[in-house]
């Protein structure tokens, strides 16, 4: 069985003895930024990397160690440098004589043993390298009074082993936390279909609040009092829970549809907690919606919030007259539980990448996310001529198609503006490997070219006041 530290003789052994010491020569004016070679300077973190660079004028091989001469709060740390560095003039490198074995794990016991010497050293009193060759470090040795480094590097690898063990187990636990992993398609490889949004929903009620003028508010506890935004996801205060309010306290886990606002007509939210609402906002309740579902129907949703505005406002008779664009089953009905994994998927992704960096992630909604495309119906009568005259078929961007993933319906809504689609090749599937291969070919090229030509003409027709194909 292993030693403890507390088990083993312990000396003094003098830093000279064990290695050759090379002052660093290195600024950061001789060195070419962008690299991949490790700058080291007299940092207290970070393994001592200052930055990454392309060239020096002296580099130094790795499985050596990097000591700290001085500097605010490095001064006396070591750290173990395993490939090819450089250093600047505030750092020693400790290059083990030739009877002195270096490895990994011991080179991680010396830099724990050097950690010591950061209490005497700093900005007044440098660790010049004739200080450091006389300069003693303990070290465990053996019965024969040299240093043991066996038993360092055990010790060291023993030690790693568990860290990495435990990290291990944890990483686990939090990915075991995330679910199993699913196929899942992609947005544009399901089918959509069209639903009146009242039949979707058990019941529909209005907000029961009657303004916050005989309500109290409160910074600390009470209820979420929602009004008709879609910012901060309608909530404008919190206040207090009491017998009058408690009335108009209605229930969570439904979506709440903006009848008006400045801006925020025709949006939807959805709403988890209990809630007090301004009469603005209509609510509707479902058995299927949950915090999943429910976020996807509101993006889904916020594709008609164009139709409805301060001079059409969204009421009762008008919400029976929406349709909302939903993926289905084979059946034909709403694939709620493909919804439920689309947004599983990610919110597993912000789970994983908060993970990776080991902070926190809060996933809530807070408005919208993407608008719907509202194509200018000049701009496609002039695309679509366009297209005609080089013989190209004209594809344009529709509900049809899925909610996808642009932006480009937010910038329609700020400026005429028309997307439309050029055909790569038939029956292949975008984000495929196949489509990939087409766009980097022959047919990536001549759809390309068509692309470009249709955006100079139509272009042109802008500027001409042409109605299309204004041009030879």
């Amino acid at each position: 069985m292993m030693q403890s530290l507390d088990e083993k003789t312990w000396k003094p052994v003098s830093i000279g003895s064990q290695f050759d010491l090379y002052r660093g020569r290195e600024s950061k004016t001789t060195v070419i930024e962008g690299g991949v070679l490790p700058f080291v300077s007299a940092k207290k973190a970070d393994n001592g990397y200052r930055m990454f660079v392309k060239s020096a004028k002296t580099t130094i091989n790795g499985n050596t160690i990097s000591l700290n001469n001085n500097g605010d709060g490095g001064a006396g740390f070591g750290f173990y440098q395993p490939h090819e560095y450089t250093i600047d003039v505030n750092t020693t490198a400790l290059v083990p004589l030739s009877n002195v074995p270096m490895s990994t794990a011991i080179g991680l016991f010396w830099t724990g043993c050097f950690s010591w010497m950061h209490k005497y050293f700093g900005n007044a009193r440098t660790l010049s390298n004739k200080r450091a060759e006389i300069t003693k470090i303990m070290l465990p040795v053996t019965d024969a009074g040299e240093p043991d480094y066996e038993y360092m590097a055990e010790y060291a690898q023993n030690k790693r082993e568990e860290m990495l063990t435990k990290y291990r187990e944890y990483v686990e636990a939090r990915i075991a936390e995330l679910g199993d992993a699913v196929e899942v398609p992609a947005l544009d490889e399901k089918e959509w279909k069209p639903f009146p949004v009242v039949s979707l929903f058990s019941s529909i009620v209005p907000g029961k609040g009657k303004g916050l003028n005989h309500l109290n508010k409160t910074d600390e506890g009470g209820v979420n009092y929602i009004g008709a935004t879609n910012r901060n996801n309608g909530v404008l205060c919190r206040v207090v829970e009491d017998a009058y309010s408690r009335s108009m306290i209605l229930d969570g886990n439904c979506i709440g549809f903006i009848k008006n606002g400045d801006g925020s007509a025709g949006f939807a939210i959805y709403k988890a907690e209990r809630f007090i609402s301004t009469s603005d906002v209509l609510y509707g309740y479902a058995d299927w919606i949950n915090e999943f579902t429910g976020l996807f129907f509101v993006v889904a949703q916020d594709m008609i919030e164009h139709k409805y505005s301060h001079g059409y406002k969204r009421n009762k008779e008008h919400l029976a007259g929406d349709k909302v664009m939903l993926p289905v089953t084979d059946s034909g009905e709403p694939d709620y539980e493909y919804m439920e994994q689309i947004v599983e998927i990610v919110n597993r992704c912000a789970k994983g990448a908060a993970l990776c960096a080991g902070v926190e992630v809060s996933i809530q909604q807070s408005g919208y996310a993407i608008k719907n495309v509202k194509n200018d119906k000049r701009l496609v009568s002039m695309v679509e001529k366009n297209m005609d005259l080089i013989g190209e078929h004209h594809i344009p961007r529709d509900m049809t198609q899925g909610i996808g993933s642009t932006d480009v319906g937010n910038v329609t809504h700020a400026i005429p503006a028309a997307q439309f689609y050029i055909g790569l090749k038939e029956h292949i599937g975008t984000h495929t490997a196949a489509f990939a291969e087409a766009a980097g070919g022959p047919e990536g090229r001549r759809a390309l070219n068509a692309a470009v030509k249709v955006l100079a003409m139509t272009g042109l027709d802008v500027f001409a006041g042409s109605n299309g194909s204004g041009h030879t």
